[in-house]
Protein backbone atom coordinates (compact mmCIF):
# COMPACT_ATOMS: atom_id res chain seq x y z
CA UNK A 1 0.00 0.00 0.00
CA UNK A 2 2.74 2.33 0.95
CA UNK A 3 4.34 1.94 -2.31
CA UNK A 4 1.56 2.28 -3.99
CA UNK A 5 0.91 5.67 -3.00
CA UNK A 6 4.72 6.35 -3.40
CA UNK A 7 4.18 5.77 -6.96
CA UNK A 8 1.09 7.87 -7.03
CA UNK A 9 2.95 10.80 -6.10
CA UNK A 10 5.98 9.96 -8.03
CA UNK A 11 3.17 9.45 -11.21
CA UNK A 12 1.92 12.82 -9.97
CA UNK A 13 4.81 14.83 -9.79
CA UNK A 14 5.49 13.77 -13.28
CA UNK A 15 2.62 14.85 -14.76
CA UNK A 16 2.54 18.11 -13.37
CA UNK A 17 6.32 18.59 -14.63
CA UNK A 18 5.09 17.70 -17.70
CA UNK A 19 2.44 19.84 -17.69
CA UNK A 20 4.68 22.20 -17.10
CA UNK A 21 7.12 21.66 -19.72
CA UNK A 22 4.28 21.57 -22.83
CA UNK A 23 3.19 24.64 -21.61
CA UNK A 24 6.49 26.40 -21.95
CA UNK A 25 7.15 24.43 -25.10
CA UNK A 26 4.00 26.10 -26.57
CA UNK A 27 4.55 29.55 -25.06
CA UNK A 28 7.81 29.50 -26.79
CA UNK A 29 6.89 28.27 -30.06
CA UNK A 30 3.97 31.29 -29.84
CA UNK A 31 6.27 33.83 -29.19
CA UNK A 32 9.13 32.63 -31.84
CA UNK A 33 6.37 32.90 -34.12
CA UNK A 34 5.46 36.09 -33.35
CA UNK A 35 9.00 37.81 -33.28
CA UNK A 36 9.04 35.90 -37.18
CA UNK A 37 5.16 37.53 -37.98
CA UNK A 38 7.81 40.44 -36.89
CA UNK A 39 10.55 39.86 -39.26
CA UNK A 40 7.99 39.63 -41.80
CA UNK A 41 6.09 42.91 -41.39
CA UNK A 42 9.70 45.12 -41.57
CA UNK A 43 11.39 42.87 -43.76
CA UNK A 44 8.25 42.05 -46.70
CA UNK A 45 9.85 38.77 -47.05
CA UNK A 46 8.64 36.30 -49.71
CA UNK A 47 8.43 32.52 -48.13
CA UNK A 48 11.55 31.78 -50.04
CA UNK A 49 13.37 34.23 -47.24
CA UNK A 50 10.71 33.61 -44.64
CA UNK A 51 12.01 30.17 -44.86
CA UNK A 52 15.68 30.78 -45.13
CA UNK A 53 15.24 32.85 -42.10
CA UNK A 54 13.35 30.47 -40.23
CA UNK A 55 15.63 27.63 -41.03
CA UNK A 56 18.49 29.71 -40.13
CA UNK A 57 17.12 30.88 -36.92
CA UNK A 58 16.36 27.35 -35.72
CA UNK A 59 19.65 26.09 -36.83
CA UNK A 60 21.51 28.29 -34.86
CA UNK A 61 19.40 27.75 -31.93
CA UNK A 62 20.40 24.40 -32.01
CA UNK A 63 23.72 24.78 -33.03
CA UNK A 64 24.66 27.44 -30.27
CA UNK A 65 22.35 26.63 -27.42
CA UNK A 66 20.46 30.22 -27.84
CA UNK A 67 16.87 31.00 -27.57
CA UNK A 68 15.64 30.53 -30.56
CA UNK A 69 13.33 33.21 -29.87
CA UNK A 70 16.04 35.79 -28.88
CA UNK A 71 17.18 34.99 -31.99
CA UNK A 72 14.31 36.19 -33.50
CA UNK A 73 14.19 39.39 -32.11
CA UNK A 74 17.69 39.73 -32.68
CA UNK A 75 16.98 39.14 -36.85
CA UNK A 76 14.56 41.86 -36.44
CA UNK A 77 16.81 44.39 -35.16
CA UNK A 78 19.07 43.24 -37.83
CA UNK A 79 16.17 43.28 -40.72
CA UNK A 80 14.91 46.56 -39.33
CA UNK A 81 18.15 48.44 -40.24
CA UNK A 82 17.67 47.57 -44.04
CA UNK A 83 19.74 44.53 -44.47
CA UNK A 84 18.36 41.66 -46.92
CA UNK A 85 17.29 38.54 -46.04
CA UNK A 86 20.30 36.85 -47.03
CA UNK A 87 22.63 39.55 -45.48
CA UNK A 88 20.41 39.54 -42.29
CA UNK A 89 20.85 35.41 -41.76
CA UNK A 90 24.82 35.94 -42.42
CA UNK A 91 25.28 39.05 -39.73
CA UNK A 92 22.57 37.09 -37.25
CA UNK A 93 25.42 34.01 -37.96
CA UNK A 94 28.08 35.99 -37.08
CA UNK A 95 26.51 37.81 -34.27
CA UNK A 96 25.52 34.64 -32.45
CA UNK A 97 28.91 33.16 -32.82
CA UNK A 98 30.07 36.63 -31.12
CA UNK A 99 27.49 36.44 -28.52
CA UNK A 100 28.18 33.03 -28.19
CA UNK A 101 32.15 34.00 -27.46
CA UNK A 102 31.17 37.07 -25.61
CA UNK A 103 28.56 34.97 -23.60
CA UNK A 104 25.76 37.48 -24.55
CA UNK A 105 22.64 37.40 -26.82
CA UNK A 106 22.77 38.38 -30.42
CA UNK A 107 20.41 41.96 -29.78
CA UNK A 108 23.20 43.02 -28.29
CA UNK A 109 25.96 42.14 -30.22
CA UNK A 110 23.81 43.01 -33.86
Amino acid sequence: AQSADRAKVVYGALGLLMSKWARQGVQSAIAFEAQMANVRAITQANASDMTLMTDTVNQLSVQYGKSAVDLAGGLAEIAGAGFSASDSVIILTEATKGAVAGATDAQVVA
